[in-house]
């Protein structure tokens, strides 16, 4: 199982505000948003779609 530093550390998707990844499991990812709260997002959709971004890029 993937660790959550393995997935990404952090996400800078804006409408939600910053985030850090709680859980990555497979495909879907857990990220606590600053101003959203919790959220589980479709890794591959997110990562796709510019909604996350790795935190070694």
């Amino acid at each position: 199982m993937p660790t959550p530093d393995s997935c990404l550390r952090k996400s800078s998707q804006q409408p939600l505000g910053k985030g850090i990844v709680q859980e990555c499991d497979g495909d879907t990812v857990t990220v606590l948003f600053d101003k959203a709260g919790e959220k589980v997002l479709a890794l591959p959709l997110a990562l796709d779609k510019g909604l996350l971004k790795r935190a070694d890029q």
